[in-house]
Order: C-alpha cells, then sequence, then structure tokens
C-alpha cells in the first residue's frame, strides 16, 4: 500500500517510515500540509497519516482542501496528541477516517493501517 505520512516532527517522520517499510508498505514523508497536498495530486496514496496540529497549514486545514476539490479523497487517519473526544469528532467531522492518538504503539499503527489495506 502507498502511505503518504505527514507530520511536523521529524522523529515522527522517520519511526514511522521504518515501522510501515518494514511492514511492506511504500511511504512517502512530508514535513508540512501544503507538501502533502502537492504530493497528492502528483501521486495519489492509498492512505493517508496526518498530524492535525503543525505550523501555518494544519491538518484540519488539509482535510477542507482535499474534501473540497472535488472527487473522493484517499482516506486519512488523524494522528495528534488532543486526548480530548471533542477533538476526535472534529477531525472526524472534517473528513478523518480514523483517529489515533499520539503517543501510539508500533502494533498499533500497523493495526490501523492494516485496516486499510
Amino acid at each position: 500500500m502507498r502511505v503518504l505520512v505527514c507530520d511536523d516532527n521529524a522523529d515522527i517522520l522517520e519511526l514511522v517510515t521504518f515501522v510501515l517499510e518494514g511492514d511492506g508498505h511504500e511511504v512517502e514523508a512530508v514535513g508540512n500540509g501544503r507538501l502533502l497536498l502537492e504530493s497528492v495530486k502528483a501521486r495519489r496514496p492509498d492512505l493517508i497519516l496526518l498530524d492535525l496540529r503543525m505550523p501555518g497549514f494544519d491538518g484540519f486545514d488539509v482535510l477542507r482542501a482535499l474534501h473540497g476539490g472535488g472527487g473522493t479523497p484517499p482516506p486519512v487517519v488523524a494522528i495528534s496528541a488532543k486526548t480530548l473526544e471533542e477533538d476526535r469528532r472534529a477531525a472526524l467531522a472534517a473528513g478523518a477516517s480514523r483517529y489515533l492518538l499520539k503517543p501510539f504503539g508500533i502494533g498499533e499503527l500497523l493495526d490501523t493501517v492494516r485496516s486499510f489495506g
């Protein structure tokens, strides 16, 4: 599966890329929402893992752009350290398919990604 990962934390990008590539996925990692949108236009991923809280063009901006551009966007797993139920609901209402809470375990990450394959 082709997975596009977007997070402003380089350590998270490196870890997620390592884990998912080790599981046989093709991974592209980007550090901001604008790069994610460019990548989606260039080569549509099967799944997007998207940090919601990034400086500038954040995950909610990305979700709005993906769902406002016509067509059906790829599924998006929203990733956040926000633990409140209202944050999860807001992400799902904005178009995320699933909500993954940081810090997440490797097993939880793999189970989530595999559920879309």
